[in-house]
């Protein structure tokens, strides 16, 4: 997703192509120690990315309703939580089975972050693809207090990028800061 907005980006400078190549599959001649060559094919394909806000197969950002098992990952429909469940199921089975280890009934209660992909990679015994270590750092929690992760119904999201989330009582002391800024939440 990045890198096709950076190949869009060098478009809209007035460039006939773009430059980065990033998508393309190139073959790279490695001369190995013994004077012998090898050709080494390198291809960069976008890497799935998940946040909470962007829907991870619509790839539209707006109101998402929230995996009602993990409760980390968001989808715009049905259709697109079910079109993403082979990939989410062992993910959110783990979350799940850790939040009952925990005795929580979000995860971020007391995980987040880098502890909480350390606590996903030992449970799963391998490191986290980009998306899952995502769905870590990017939950959808209060971004004053961090909480709220539990009722999801109880959150707001920012009415303008729909990627900030207040629980009320921090949403009415925004709104006040905001009446004074001019920014939008």
């Amino acid at each position: 997703m990045i890198m096709e907005q950076v190949q869009d980006w060098e478009l809209d400078t007035g460039k006939t192509e773009a430059e980065s190549d990033w998508d393309k599959i190139q073959d790279l001649v490695v001369t190995l120690p013994n004077d012998t060559t090898q050709t080494i094919r390198i291809s960069a394909e976008p890497q799935r990315r998940s946040w909470f806000g962007f829907c991870p197969i619509s790839m539209k950002i707006g109101s998402l309703k929230m995996c009602g098992g993990c409760k980390l990952v968001g989808y715009f429909g049905k259709e697109d939580q079910k079109a993403d469940w082979p990939d989410h199921k062992l993910i959110c089975k783990t979350v799940t089975n850790l939040m009952k280890k925990l005795g929580v009934k979000h995860i971020c209660e007391k995980l987040a972050g880098d502890r909480l992909v350390s606590a996903l990679s030992n449970e799963l015994g391998r490191a986290l693809k980009q998306d899952e270590m995502d769905i870590c750092h990017y939950s959808r929690v209060c971004a004053v207090c961090g909480g709220g992760g539990v009722n999801q119904d109880s959150l707001k999201n920012c009415s303008r990028c729909h990627c900030v989330d207040l629980v009320p009582k921090n949403a009415l002391k925004r709104a006040r800061r905001v009446m004074r800024s001019g920014v939008t939440y």
